[in-house]
């Protein structure tokens, strides 16, 4: 898979991001941007070109340490 689909992939996951959202979808984007980061696991690369790799693995974590934010501010809003 190119790269160029999986960067599509993670900004669909960050639009969903920007939106009202729900735990559950955050769960589920959570496991949509784990499968992305395994398959760019499975990925080759020419030398020349792991810096694509890099840049699209550092912008995996990114993502995952924001929904990670928002999953724990909604549930903090929650009642218990």
């Amino acid at each position: 898979m190119r790269t160029r689909v999986m960067y599509g992939r993670i900004a669909v996951i960050e639009k969903d991001l920007q939106s009202e959202i729900l735990i559950q979808r955050i769960v589920d984007l959570q496991k949509e941007l784990e499968i992305i980061d395994k398959q760019s696991s499975r990925m080759s690369f020419p030398r020349r070109h792991l810096d694509l790799l890099f840049s699209l693995k550092v912008h995996i974590n990114l993502v995952r340490g924001r929904l990670a934010v928002r999953l724990a501010e909604l549930k903090s809003a929650l009642p218990n």
